[in-house]
């Protein structure tokens, strides 16, 4: 593997390194508005409808989630990939843009079918039906919604102001329709909504701000889209259908309340990882661009990201353990104190996370480990699988927070022996030891 492309000049449409850093404000905005409201409305949620009520969306939206997950087929980073490399070829441009939206169209009618049988099938959820309706609009927004295309072209700023209206909508309306514990269905459809208005609007701009010429996808446009896909979707999915997993036998073996403890816990360990994201997020079209120009380059800017956002993620992590009695407290008052065990287990997270993401995100897909990558976040699922139904009828939430927490420790090992074995482990941990070097 060459460490450089001699000859290359820069592409007419390349954009400057300084503008990596606006696009990381743009996504601490977009981060900003996606956790912080959130975390400004969950108080007020928590107290209106309680744990049983909150519980049941969150045990619907589990189930939603799986349909997300389908459809989102790893485009998250393979369309932002080939959106970036395309972005001064107009038509190569328009076949990555509408071959991705037919691919997802298409698995957004399989996820719309699994979902409606599985909700038909799961006891606890068929009486809840009409929940499990509105929270199917998370699926819709997420499928429709282009952030990717965005992203590739490193237009976060557009998808900021975007979510910040959004965001604003969605905060009035939980204030103004959701005024006692029988409004659960009306929280359901506010919270789960913002999406697909992000995705109207975003579909609506795309003409004035960032055209894309027309293209109608043939069947083996689309079919090239997901196979390109392929490995990317099964590392992500096998890590987040272990994640949703956990909620959701969490609800069928402990009930509504224990969902309720441990999605506010997990909601709250992820907010504190996702401060960091828009980081990582941000310079993956960058360093993605770097990877096809220069190695040493590459990972010179990948060291640089983990030694700044490791040590900030592990400060993160001590915060949120050392106060989270206070965190649960003020959030949610005293009847989800038995969150707080909780999410002191589910404190480690962030840091975790923000090494595995880079390690994972910005350098094995850009080195085409994506095989690898996928059957380690398979056996990291099938682990944590075969942990979470002992110890979740032994522990309740925290069996289940337990059994994340170890599965996302196994994650990073094996990555890094991925890494020595492929030779490049000492280029991104230049302390490393390679044998065979």
């Amino acid at each position: 593997m060459n460490s450089a492309a001699p000859g290359r000049a820069p592409s007419r449409g390349r954009l400057p390194l300084s503008h990596v850093g606006w696009n990381i404000v743009a996504l601490y905005c977009v981060q900003g508005i996606n956790y912080v409201l959130p975390l400004v409305v969950l108080p007020y949620l928590l107290r209106i409808l309680g744990p049983a009520q909150y519980g049941v969306i969150v045990f619907s939206q589990s189930l939603i989630r799986y349909g997300v997950i389908l459809t989102d087929f790893g485009f998250t980073l393979s369309a932002t990939r080939a959106v970036s490399l395309a972005r001064d070829q107009p038509d190569a441009l328009a076949r990555i843009f509408w071959s991705t939206f037919a691919a997802k169209s298409v698995l957004l009618l399989l996820s719309a079918v699994v979902v409606a049988v599985a909700a038909y099938f799961t006891t606890e959820l068929r009486a809840d039906w009409h929940i499990v309706a509105a929270c199917s609009l998370l699926l819709f927004g997420s499928t429709t919604f282009p952030e990717w295309y965005f992203l590739g072209l490193e237009r976060m700023r557009v998808v900021a102001l975007i979510y910040f209206a959004t965001g604003m909508l969605t905060l009035v309306a939980v204030f103004l329709f959701v005024k006692t514990s029988t409004d659960e269905l009306a929280a359901a459809v506010i919270l789960s909504s913002q999406q697909m208005v992000a995705a109207l609007i975003s579909i609506a701009v795309i003409p004035f701000l960032v055209p894309v010429r027309p293209y109608f996808p043939r069947p083996r446009d689309v079919v090239a889209a997901i196979r390109s896909s392929w490995n990317i979707f099964l590392s992500i999915a096998a890590g987040s259908l272990y994640l949703n997993t956990n909620t959701f036998l969490l609800g069928i073996i402990s009930g509504r309340y224990a969902v309720a403890l441990y999605a506010l816990a997990n909601k709250l360990a992820l907010a504190m990882y996702n401060i960091l994201v828009p980081v990582v997020r941000a310079a993956y079209p960058r360093v993605s661009l770097l990877f096809g120009e220069s190695l040493d380059r590459a990972f010179g800017f990948t060291r640089a990201l983990l030694r700044w956002l490791v040590p900030a993620a592990l400060c993160i992590a001590a915060t949120t353990f050392l106060f989270a009695n206070e965190i649960i407290r003020l959030l949610a008052g005293r009847k989800f104190a038995a969150a707080v065990p909780v999410l002191q287990i589910l404190s480690i997270l962030p840091a975790i996370l923000v090494f595995s993401s880079i390690v994972s995100q910005v350098v094995m897909v850009n080195l085409g480990l994506d095989r690898s990558l996928s059957r380690i976040y398979m056996l990291v699922g099938a682990f944590n699988l075969a942990l979470v139904p002992a110890l979740v009828h032994k522990y309740g939430a925290s069996g289940a927070a337990v059994s994340v927490v170890i599965a996302e420790c196994l994650g990073p090992i094996l990555m890094v022996l991925v890494l020595r074995k492929a030779g490049v482990l000492n280029r991104l941990i230049p302390c490393a030891r390679v044998e065979g070097r």
